[in-house]
């Protein structure tokens, strides 16, 4: 019964920081994607190099799909912001994970000009397969953000940085998970 609540209020709270008029497409994305396990079966790279699943070592993760649609200084603004938004959880076992499938090199040049953080991370799509294997390829990059536990479980849908609503709900959902 629990989980029946918690899910509730999470579609019923995505439904009202949604910024788009259409509250039935966002409750079916929402819908479809709480309590579904990322996939991370899929070719990737890690910038910088680490060899070992980070989404496996972190209690929580923020999981990013960027889209190859931002110019380079956008997406370098984009890391810095990720970053800056990191700034206030250091105490906690959270990561923040880019996903793009940008050019590598394109990639690399981005973390070095964005000054390399241990809180965010940058993994290359290496086979652009990532959205496809997670059936999110038809949403657009507001519904590609995810906050989800070790176990890679999505408890909440939406980009902290870009919605200081959905900004708000994460930093609830963090707090309270580290602090039980």
């Amino acid at each position: 019964m629990a989980n029946f609540i918690k899910y509730t209020l999470a579609v019923l709270l995505s439904l009202q920081l949604c910024g788009c008029n259409n509250e039935q497409k966002m409750y079916i994305i929402t819908k479809s994607l709480i309590g579904r396990n990322l996939n991370t079966d899929w070719q990737k790279q890690y910038i910088p190099n680490r060899n070992y699943e980070v989404i496996d070592k972190s209690d929580l993760s923020i999981v990013v799909y960027a889209s190859d649609q931002l110019c380079d200084s956008c997406f370098i603004s984009y890391i810095a912001a990720c970053k800056e938004y990191m700034n206030s959880y250091n105490m906690y076992d959270l990561n923040y994970l880019i996903i793009s499938s940008r050019p590598l090199n394109e990639l690399e040049k981005a973390m070095l000009l964005s000054k390399d953080s241990e809180t965010v991370t940058i993994i290359h799509d290496c086979d652009k397969m990532f959205l496809e294997k997670n059936h999110i390829e038809k949403y657009t990059d507001p519904y590609r953000a995810f906050l989800v536990n070790q176990n890679k479980k999505i408890l909440l849908i939406g980009d902290p940085v870009r919605n200081n609503n959905v900004a708000n709900l994460y930093d609830k959902h963090i707090r309270e998970y580290f602090n039980n």
